[in-house]
């Protein structure tokens, strides 16, 4: 960006400024990175927790965790979030559904779906077991 690095040494940045090159100038890279990392592997896991955000609205937030054959490691790695307005099964199965989509993540190599409240979330994991049987067949 500045090779000389001349150019940089009068400019001045806020910190929201900083965090928005950031997340916009870096985090596609990440993500591309990342969703790579995840093509090559077997299989992943997805792990989601709902939870009221700043301001007081309801937030699925999912991860996924994976081995990373070129880290030779298990991976964690944030997939997005999305908002959800009422938490019902079906709601939360839809934000799973399409953070999977945007992050590229193939539901044929998903091994495990894990929540912080397993008896609250039984209901989603019904719908996903219907999912995936209907999908994939019984096997």
């Amino acid at each position: 960006m500045f090779p000389k690095g001349e150019e940089a040494k009068g400019m001045k940045l806020s910190s929201r400024k900083v965090a928005y090159e950031i997340f916009h100038g870096l985090g596609p890279y990440f993500s591309a990175k990342i969703s790579k990392s995840i093509q090559s592997c077997s299989f992943f896991t997805l792990l989601f927790d709902e939870t009221l955000n700043e301001s007081n609205k309801k937030q699925l937030d999912i991860h996924v965790r994976f081995w990373d054959c070129e880290l030779n490691a298990i991976q964690q790695s944030y997939v997005g979030s999305e908002m959800l307005f009422h938490a019902t099964a079906s709601d939360i199965d839809s934000a799973i559904m399409t953070c999977m989509k945007k992050a590229n993540l193939p539901i044929k190599k998903l091994l495990m779906l894990g929540s912080d409240g397993p008896n609250v979330n039984k209901a989603v994991f019904k719908i996903f077991d219907h999912r995936l049987k209907s999908e994939f067949g019984k096997s």
